[in-house]
């Protein structure tokens, strides 16, 4: 596949700021415009396959070592896409996430993924449709802990969607959620676990 790797030497892009060490990539299947990347760490990897599309923005912000975005090809972008991997919160990492957008996903409005918390992900997987107003968020912002035990009791988590699934305006999806394939979330539904399915049980490769 043909594109473009750039690292920290590339000033060519105006648009993309590298704030680590060389060990940042981003590849670009395509020439993309209306395009934000900034990077504050290391071993960070954005891959950005053919026939993404970017009518209004994609912006990309990560703050952390060894995260990796994932956009696959045919996605379209018609107003604001914000991919986040920052600490959410005192005390948090943000390092070893990943969030990974599959073949053939339409966002339509304001849409904003976050992950805030280390070793954490977001995974769309084909030929969603995401509305507008709408946040993915993998942690809390803050810590609760059990009085008894010392525990902290709101962990962060994943978030997975699965294939040809609808998310409706004004829709939130917290950490430690799965949607099933073939889903609706209404408007202004509050996500906060499994919906329709339960996750596919683990496949090793042989």
């Amino acid at each position: 596949m043909k594109g473009i790797l750039l690292t920290k030497e590339d000033i060519k892009f105006p648009t993309i700021a590298f704030k680590g060490y060389k060990t940042n990539r981003v590849y670009l299947a395509d020439e993309i415009t209306n395009l934000n990347i900034s990077i504050l760490g290391d071993h960070n990897l954005i891959w950005i396959e053919e026939n993404v599309k970017i009518q209004g923005k994609l912006n990309i912000s990560i703050k952390g070592d060894h995260n990796t975005v994932i956009i696959k090809k045919e996605t379209f972008i018609h107003r604001n896409l914000n991919l986040l991997i920052l600490p959410g919160g005192l005390g948090t990492l943000a390092n070893n996430c990943k969030i990974i957008v599959r073949e053939k996903n339409f966002f339509n409005g304001d849409v904003q993924l976050f992950c805030g918390e280390e070793n954490t992900s977001i995974s769309i997987n084909e030929e969603c449709l995401f509305a507008n107003n709408i946040k993915l968020i993998t942690t809390d912002n803050h810590s609760i802990f059990d009085i008894t035990t010392k525990q902290r009791i709101n962990n962060a988590g994943n978030i997975s969607i699965g294939k040809h699934c609808w998310i409706c305006d004004d829709v939130t999806i917290l950490n430690h959620s799965f949607i099933g394939n073939n889903c609706v979330v209404g408007t202004k539904s509050l996500v906060t676990s499994f919906a329709k399915s339960t996750p596919p049980p683990p496949k090793i490769a042989l």
